[in-house]
């Protein structure tokens, strides 16, 4: 039995040193290919480290020109009025440009100073574009939520209610604005606005059901007393 197990014993350690040999023998045969995989990996992962901090050197330095930009307006804005004004505006307009088509967080902040100018200047076509590009720029930010709500404004100043009435909605369903009952009551408003009073009241309610203590509701609670005023809803 004995003699059995150092049989075996002796059998695994052969095997072992075997294989030991074999790994042995392929590294040597194949150091030149090992070496080769191993740079071409060591160089891809330096160029991921030049790109990201690249990046990050670049999205710093595009927000530093956005930040200049967006102090140099609303420094100079309050006093100019008029031609001076105007003059202002499509300097800082232009300046933007070089950021708007960006993405993230550069291209948000770019379009939502660009935004801010129409709307100021009641170019209110120009305003819906650059929201809508800054809500582009980064879907998943809270700032798409706003800029959804900027796009309904804009198109409620051009009278087109119908678009009004989509981005509010936009807006009232995302979950982390603060100023969803707002959007919901604008809803509201704007589906009376287009005779769809039944739509109107169920935004109404739900907002009495969801949002139960907010000043916005008091609002739509007043609208529903109207209305039933009306004979429109019981």
């Amino acid at each position: 039995m004995a003699d059995n197990v150092y049989v075996m014993n002796k059998d695994a350690k052969a095997k072992k040193e075997s294989a030991s040999k074999q790994l042995e023998s392929f590294l040597v045969k194949n150091r030149a290919l090992i070496l080769s995989v191993l740079c071409v990996c060591i160089v891809v992962l330096v160029t991921i480290c030049v790109v990201v901090g690249v990046s990050s050197s670049q999205t710093k330095k595009s927000l530093a020109s956005i930040d200049s930009i967006e102090y140099s307006y609303t420094k100079n804005a309050p006093s100019l009025s008029g031609d001076e004004l105007v003059t202002l505006q499509n300097e800082t307009l232009a300046s933007l440009q070089p950021y708007l088509s960006k993405k993230k967080i550069v291209g948000v902040q770019a379009n939502k100073l660009a935004a801010e100018i129409a709307y100021e200047k009641e170019d209110y076509n120009a305003s819906i574009q650059y929201y809508l590009a800054q809500a582009h720029a980064d879907e998943n930010s809270y700032t798409a939520a706003v800029a959804y709500f900027m796009v309904a404004s804009s198109y409620e100043e051009l009278s087109n209610f119908e678009e009004a009435e989509k981005y509010y909605g936009l807006a009232s369903e995302q979950s982390d604005f603060l100023l969803v009952p707002h959007a919901l009551f604008n809803l509201a408003r704007v589906k009376e606005s287009r005779g769809d009073k039944d739509g109107a009241v169920l935004v109404y309610k739900q907002m009495v059901s969801d949002y139960p203590n907010d000043d916005w509701t008091n609002l739509a609670q007043s609208r529903l007393i109207s209305l039933n005023a009306s004979g429109i809803v019981e």
